[in-house]
């Protein structure tokens, strides 16, 4: 059983069930910067036109976390080094998948950046997480969520932004999204 555990414990070994041979960096607590350039002076300013070492090798993130707050931290922390930027979000029946693909600079416009909004905002935060459909959605957005990225390793586009709800059984882009 994977009660009580960690979510990144459960994915990491369920990815190496799959392939051994995949390096994973798994960090059961909250994210900090200094975890992607431990190898390095933490003291040490990176210019412009530098990455530390440990981005010199290609870096996925997959923000899954419950809070806006900490997905904003997430995003601000590794948008310029990420290559494949994968997020999940989910009320119930409705689920929520974008992507984001290619280092962005920190002063460059994104169309993800949008996409956030205050943990306290009543409107949109709206829904409920004890809903019977939620293990449903989940499993379905961790499914999409893993093809978006297979999708990234093949060469092929990846879908920035899109919406369903399995109750109503439809699929649309956020951006049609009735408020």
């Amino acid at each position: 059983s994977d009660v009580g555990k960690y979510k990144v414990d459960v994915v990491a070994k369920t990815i190496r069930e799959l392939n051994p041979d995949v390096e994973l960096t798994v960090l059961p607590r909250a994210f900090q910067f200094d975890d992607v350039i431990s190898d390095n002076d933490p003291d040490q300013d990176f210019g412009e036109n530098e990455s530390p070492p440990i981005m010199d090798r290609r870096l996925a993130v997959f923000s899954c976390v419950d809070g806006m707050a900490a997905r904003a931290d997430l995003w601000k922390m590794s948008r310029q080094y990420a290559e494949f930027w994968g997020d999940t979000r989910m009320s119930g029946e409705t689920g929520r998948f974008l992507t984001s693909v290619g280092r962005k600079q920190v002063d460059e416009p994104d169309t993800y950046t949008g996409t956030l909004y205050s943990d306290d905002d009543p409107e949109l935060t709206r829904g409920s997480c004890t809903s019977r459909s939620l293990n449903c959605t989940a499993m379905i957005l961790a499914g999409v969520i893993v093809h978006q990225f297979t999708l990234f390793l093949r060469g092929f586009p990846t879908v920035e932004d899109k919406m369903f709800n399995i109750k109503t059984s439809e699929i649309f882009d956020s951006a049609e999204v009735p408020v």
